[in-house]
């Protein structure tokens, strides 16, 4: 399954039915409320986390063993539940890590955080008053944002909202056009990642297992009554119980899934090691899904990460110290060229919806070109308007924003083709930073710096929030959702994209209300163990602006342009092999991600799968791969049972260690 493409052909039943929508918008409707209160008030499992969410997985789960079951013949087809599970997967992008755990405290905490670093305040005075709530950091709206509304108060967070009317609706038109633009350019390139790259998605691949139909007079699959299936579900299920139930009594012993070599590695050159090269966990839905990924992407994942790595070691011993600025400079060449071998592949499609611009939509398409790319347009326009009124230049606002959804496209081909469920760029690599390394400049005067000031603290506020937290970000949710619209009828996969736009927009409004009344209720800085939402992220908003406005403070302390064109090299250099040499085993997607924190978190478990898969391969071949997918197939819907039923505990009960509350996914 792994290195095929999915059929196009929709499902032979009716898949846009009444009912199924219905059940997306109940769907949507759970994703909106409940991560945010699970994920940050109770502290459990992210609901959401990556690209593959186990609340989906324990949906299809209770769809294929509780709920058709019980409807017998009347069961939903797989048409029907792929509709509601990509209603499901489109809102699963703004409730949690993807947009609302930073877009409140980026507003307010800079603010409040004003008197802490007394140069916030320059910066926070360049914006327009209607882009935030307050500009005082003793502002009620600001103060009760942070600790919570006081008790003995009449006050409530629907009162609170008075402040925060103005900034909602302001970003409002960047916010929508942003995300239906995200939804234009999925469609506009359907074609040419499904058709013409015949791009795999695996995690697509994974779900449609799941939601496989039963045989006639059946009321379960195959899969679903597979002995090897439910021995991989067995295994995580039965570890993280264990494991779980030692947090409340500590007289129980832990099952391993991790190794900590720190001491090991204490002394110099082997203490430069990363972090989690000396130490990692063992994610049992990370090996389940990278089986279904081509081994030349989980080779290059993990090789990548290890080889620079030993290059820290190596670096150590000759005397020379790499450090951030390297990774930046040499992520931000790799970035550029992915960008341009992206541009290079796709031309002839490119040419082909130019071409034919004008004509009906075509039998597959959602929508038609026409729609697609002047609803891009003007979705891009608005939102370039508006960073225009908020005070950037016509054309600082048209760069950021054009960089803005390249970045998008980048990840969105990196999850559509290699199914890695937890994705973020390497570290330093914002579009901010490259735009800053041509255009920052020192200020002339006071009122220079003043403007430089607005344009970057508005860039980075803006790219920060569009791209956010990329383990969650719309674009690969809208590309996974469409991907599996194939299910649906082509005569109604208009109606099917409209329904994606109007669950995304809802889902906006619903889950914005709910992260409105949970930090007025309970304090935002009760949030988020580590801080890293409503402290770390708007700080890092902060600094990020003022290294670009104030280059004199920050010089250059290696060649950026070397190592960029080092980096661009290096990218171009696989990236041709690869397009070229099909069977090279190694892959751009490894060099993309080599020094982000989702594949320090999974490395491990990414190169175990990838010696599995590589043993079965060569060993039992094709056959033998069919067999033990339903077990890697198990170990993804059983990690994803016992996260959910560890949730549903630390919904009703406190963990024992509030600062270390068991969780089964990274964090």
């Amino acid at each position: 399954m792994s290195d095929q493409t999915l059929t196009t052909s929709p499902s032979p039943k009716r898949a846009l039915t009444l009912r199924a929508v219905l059940l997306g918008f109940a769907l949507v409707l759970l994703v909106s409320i409940l991560p945010p209160y699970s994920d940050y008030i109770r502290d459990n499992t992210f609901l959401i986390g990556n690209h593959l969410p186990v609340l989906v997985i324990a949906t299809i789960t209770a769809l294929m063993l509780v709920i058709n079951p019980l409807l017998k013949e009347r069961r939903f087809g797989r048409g029907e539940m792929a509709v509601a599970i990509a209603m499901m997967l489109i809102s699963c992008s703004l409730p949690s890590s993807g947009f609302y755990r930073y877009f409140q405290p980026q507003l307010a905490s800079p603010i409040y955080s004003q008197n802490t670093y007394d140069w916030y305040k320059a910066y926070l005075d360049t914006l327009p008053d209607w882009l935030v709530p307050a500009k005082e950091a003793e502002a009620k709206s600001i103060r009760d944002f942070w600790h919570g509304i006081d008790p003995r108060s009449a006050d409530t967070p629907w009162t609170e909202l008075t402040a925060w009317l103005m900034p909602y609706a302001a970003w409002a038109f960047f916010i929508v056009p942003l995300l239906l633009g995200v939804m234009f350019l999925c469609a506009l390139m359907r074609r040419q990642w499904v058709d013409g790259e015949r791009l795999a998605f695996p995690l697509v691949q994974v779900q449609l297992e799941l939601m496989s139909e039963p045989a006639a007079g059946e009321r379960l699959p195959p899969l679903w009554k597979n002995k090897l299936f439910w021995l991989g579900v067995l295994i995580p299920v039965g570890v993280h119980l264990i494991n779980g139930a030692a947090q409340f009594n500590t007289s129980i012993p832990k099952i391993p899934v991790s190794y900590n070599l720190d001491s090991a590695f204490s002394d110099p050159p082997w203490s430069v090691l990363p972090l989690f090269v000396k130490k990692n966990d063992l994610f049992f839905s990370v090996i389940g899904v990278t089986f279904f990924v081509q081994l030349p992407v989980a080779f290059s994942i993990w090789f990548f990460f290890l080889c620079v790595a030993v290059m820290n070691v190596l670096a150590y011993e000759s005397g020379y110290q790499i450090t951030i600025e390297h990774y930046t400079a040499h992520g931000l060449g790799m970035y550029i060229a992915y960008g341009l071998l992206l541009l290079f592949i796709a031309r002839h499609h490119l040419m082909h919806v130019l071409k034919t611009l004008l004509k009906p939509r075509e039998a597959p398409e959602f929508t038609s070109y026409a729609t697609s790319l002047s609803g891009l347009i003007i979705c891009s326009a608005v939102a370039i308007g508006f960073m225009t009124v908020a005070g950037m230049t016509w054309w600082f606002a048209l760069i950021t924003f054009a960089l803005i959804m390249l970045w998008l496209v980048i990840l969105t081909r990196i999850v559509a083709e290699s199914g890695v469920l937890f994705v973020q760029s390497a570290w330093g690599t914002e579009p901010l930073r490259l735009m800053a390394h041509f255009l920052s400049q020192t200020a002339t005067d006071a009122t220079h710096k003043i403007e430089l000031m607005r344009h970057w603290l508005l860039n980075s506020i803006t790219t920060h929030l569009a791209i956010t937290d990329q383990r969650e970000n719309v674009m690969p949710f809208a590309a996974n959702a469409l991907r599996l619209g194939h299910e649906v009828e082509n005569k109604r996969r208009p109606r099917f994209f409209m329904l994606l736009c109007v669950a995304l927009i809802g889902t906006l409004l619903v889950s914005g209300a709910t992260h409105h009344y949970l930090s007025y209720s309970f304090g935002r800085s009760n949030f988020d163990i580590g801080g890293h939402g409503y402290k770390g992220f708007p700080e890092g908003t902060m600094n990020v602006a003022r290294e670009a406005a104030e280059p004199e403070r920050y010089p250059a302390k290696i060649d950026r342009n070397a190592h960029m064109a080092g980096g661009a090299a290096a990218m171009t250099a696989v990236g041709l092999t690869r397009v070229y040499f099909t069977s090279s085993p190694f892959h751009p997607i490894g060099l993309l991600l080599y020094n982000s924190y989702a594949v320090q978190r999974i490395w491990f478990s990414v190169m175990i799968a990838w010696a599995i898969k590589l043993i079965i391969m060569r060993w039992g071949g094709a056959k033998m791969f069919t067999v033990a997918r339903n077990f890697f197939l198990g170990l993804i819907v059983g990690e994803a049972m016992i996260a959910i039923f560890w949730a549903t505990v630390g919904l009703f009960i406190n963990w024992p260690n509030p600062s270390n509350p068991f969780q089964v996914l990274p964090g």
